[in-house]
């Protein structure tokens, strides 16, 4: 546990006022320190020569797998999703259907 601070009487509160005041009335008389101008930025030198980059070409895009359905199921997948946008049918049927379309051989 940490013992607490002696305690301060009005005498050394009072010397300690006096001696902070004078040592501003110090500072405040002194002439402020001389301002230095920055460094001399160091001359430019010539820059070396670049070669230019040679950007890459882009790659070809990448193909996805074929369809893992027929192209009979994919043509009626795509009928119904079409149905579905149109709102031909509602979300029930979309899903029955397809299920169905999808669990033939």
């Amino acid at each position: 546990m940490l013992a607490a601070p002696p305690p301060v009487d009005a005498e050394t509160i009072a010397k300690a006022r006096a001696a902070l005041e004078a040592k501003m009335k110090a500072l405040e008389t002194q002439p402020p320190a001389p301002v230095s101008a920055p460094p001399p930025a160091p001359a430019e030198k010539a820059p070396p020569k670049v070669k230019p980059v040679q950007t890459p070409q882009p790659f070809p895009p990448i193909q996805g797998p074929p369809p893992a359905v027929s192209g009979s199921k994919e043509q009626r997948l795509k009928e119904l999703l079409r149905k579905y946008k149109a709102d031909e049918i509602t979300p029930e049927e979309y899903h029955q259907q397809r299920a169905k379309i999808l669990s033939e051989p």
